[in-house]
Formats: structure tokens, C-alpha cells, sequence
């Protein structure tokens, strides 16, 4: 039982880690377009 949780919290950890590195990497995109609509 404790492995089946450590497992599927494992799993949790790494989707979430994905999804902040794919929010981080549009957040960049939209910095960018920004700055280059500014200048």
C-alpha cells in the first residue's frame, strides 16, 4: 500500500513539475512578444 502511494505521489510530483515547466516556458513567450511589441 505504501509503495502503490509513494508511486502514484511520485507520478503527481512529476505531471506537476511538467505543467510548471510548460506554464514557465509560455509565461517566457508572452515576456518576450511583450518586449518585442514595446520596442
Amino acid at each position: 500500500f505504501y509503495e502503490i502511494r509513494t508511486f502514484l505521489t511520485d507520478r503527481m510530483i512529476k505531471k506537476l513539475s511538467t505543467y510548471n515547466f510548460f506554464l514557465f516556458i509560455v509565461d517566457l513567450e508572452d515576456n518576450i512578444y511583450v518586449h518585442n511589441v514595446m520596442n
